[in-house]
């Protein structure tokens, strides 16, 4: 007989974890509760890990099979004298039943925020783990300055430079530290609303516990040197972000955000951020895993177009999609991509390669294609190599960034009137972030700094120490415009002399095109028999992303028939 009875509606189940020794069997009792007036109670954040089982639960009788990483945390979460309530995803929801999974998850949301503490359990401690909790204390001191409180202050980087000396300083404590984010939590996609929604929370790394705040701050500092795990500092510094509500919890943008977090079930990609979303209706996402992937993302896809009134989810399509049976235009948000960040969401920039013209566009009877007004603007003419992400070492990326270089100085002269390298270092972070009268000419340091730190590398020379701290700085900056921008994409050189950013998708002669509307510039391909076109992807297009291209053509615009 079945432990899990049907739960009335907003009640969910608790776990009372009896005590026990160290090493002893899990015993334990799960309790209804309604959300409305629950107990209090703390909530597991963690990853599931292999879905082998490693050990049990007695409850009432049932065994609950339990993974390994869930039987570690409950070795460290279960008190010796006294009863602990847990909300645990695995043992309080009945997972044989897809009608009860889709109903609590539906109010993950507030099990989350409703909870006394939200325990981040990120795995067992290793030999490594003291000294990095001691590093983490010691990194935050870099925000003991009011002024760099949040790590938002443009001079925050160089400062932090300056006071730690991190780009040149690889003691055991700090390597122990960067370690700490390469746990396979931080890829995983529930964490992100666990921990925003939590009002509190501690993170648990064996007997270790620290604060979430100090964490997140140690993230932000390593993030300037350890390229390698770009992607789970950028993570954590979105939650950080999110739970201070100076980070947009839009539909789309949330989905675009974490687009390359991990989870078991596909499905996931977008019920797991639910709870965090602000601007969904009731109805307008149905939880429901009897729906196939293809028909979730579909309909998101959908609703996210005729929600807003944009084309901006197009910006969100990468490729290769590894789910058959989505129309090209529909982001395969299961897709681990190699390109780190959207172009049509660097909010920033201020792209607008639209120009003043508004998105027009309609749905085939049966919704699988999407017709769109726009113009073609170019074609391909010739293709760079795809510079590679954090997989390869810094030299195989430096190679590509050197081929990327020789073909940027055959492009003369360039439309716009501007000159090499000037067009070089503009492309490659794609006219990246910083802004104000004097942007052009802190790039250019930037871009001048890069240079400088290989040319010294390639002769084996040592920076003079007045100049390694600003030099590093600058380098650091540039690299992570350039990590932004170019990852995963190539260097393109158009029919008409453009210098730009594409997918790494893209073929000779796809053209290039910009919809009414649209923030950037997309890669088009015309499908087989003449009918209709596939989406590759968004680019950059040095000298077209401020409209004034498109407003100023005179080609003529067309509907294009996506499919």
């Amino acid at each position: 007989m079945s432990i899990y009875g049907i739960l009335p509606p907003l009640h969910i189940r608790l776990l009372e974890l009896q005590p026990g020794n160290f090493g002893s069997s899990f015993h334990g009792k799960l309790r209804e509760v309604s959300l409305d007036n629950p107990t209090t109670y703390e909530a597991l954040s963690y990853t599931w890990g292999d879905p082998g089982t490693a050990s049990t639960l007695n409850c009432e009788g049932a065994s609950i099979p339990l993974t390994l990483n869930l039987q570690l945390a409950l070795e460290r979460l279960r008190r010796v004298g006294e009863v602990r309530i847990l909300w645990i995803d695995q043992i309080c929801i009945n997972q044989d039943d897809i009608v009860e999974r889709g109903q609590q998850v539906k109010l993950m949301g507030d099990i989350y925020r409703k909870a006394e503490v939200v325990d981040i359990w990120i795995g067992e401690e290793d030999e490594e783990t003291q000294l990095a909790v001691r590093a983490v204390g010691h990194l935050m001191g870099c925000f003991t300055d009011a002024s760099e409180n949040d790590g938002n202050n443009e001079e925050f980087i160089p400062n932090v430079i300056q006071k730690l000396g991190l780009l040149f300083v690889k003691s055991p404590s700090w390597i122990a530290a960067r370690k700490i984010f390469e746990r396979p939590y931080f890829r995983r996609m529930w964490i992100v609303q666990e921990v925003v929604l939590g009002n509190r929370c501690a993170v648990m790394c064996g007997s270790h516990v620290m604060g979430w705040d100090e964490l997140s701050k140690a993230s932000f500092c390593l993030e300037m040197d350890d390229e390698k795990l770009v992607e789970a500092h950028r993570v954590v510094g979105m939650m950080r972000l999110l739970k201070s509500g100076s980070e947009e919890r839009t539909l789309l943008h949330l989905l675009n955000q974490t687009y390359n977090l991990l989870c078991t079930n596909p499905k996931d990609k977008v019920y797991g951020i639910l709870g965090l979303v602000s601007d969904v209706c009731e109805g307008e996402v149905v939880v429901d895993y009897s729906l196939s992937c293809q028909e979730i993302y579909i309909a998101v896809a959908t609703l996210c177009i005729r929600k807003y009134s944009s084309l901006a989810v197009l910006c969100c399509v990468r490729n290769p999609q590894t789910l058959s049976g989505l129309p090209s235009w529909v982001p395969d948000w299961n897709t681990v991509s190699r390109v780190s960040q959207s172009l049509g969401f660097r909010t920033r920039e201020k792209y607008l390669a639209g120009g003043r013209s508004s998105s027009r566009y309609r749905f085939s009877p049966n919704g699988f294609t999407l017709q769109v007004l726009g113009k073609k603007m170019d074609a391909v003419k010739i293709l760079g190599a795809v510079m590679p992400g954090t997989e390869v070492d810094e030299d195989v990326r430096g190679a590509v960034y050197d081929t990327w270089e020789i073909l940027a100085q055959t492009v003369s002269p360039y439309p716009t009137g501007e000159t090499y390298p000037t067009i070089f270092w503009r492309t490659c972070i794609a006219d990246g972030q910083t802004r104000g009268k004097d942007s052009d000419e802190i790039r250019q340091k930037l871009w001048e700094s890069r240079n400088y730190l290989v040319q010294r590398n390639r002769n084996n020379e040592l920076e003079p120490p007045e100049e390694l701290s600003v030099v590093n700085s600058r380098e650091t900056q540039f690299q992570t415009l350039l990590e932004a921008a170019s990852y995963g994409r190539r260097l393109v050189i158009t029919q008409r002399g453009y210098l730009g950013l594409v997918p790494a998708e893209t073929q000779e002669t796809n053209t290039l095109c910009v919809f009414c509307g649209c923030q950037v510039p997309f890669v088009i391909r015309q499908m087989q028999g003449g009918e209709g076109y596939t989406l590759i992807g968004e680019c950059y297009i040095l000298g077209w992303m401020d409209g004034s291209t498109f407003d100023t053509s005179t080609n003529p615009s067309e509907e294009f028939q996506i499919s």
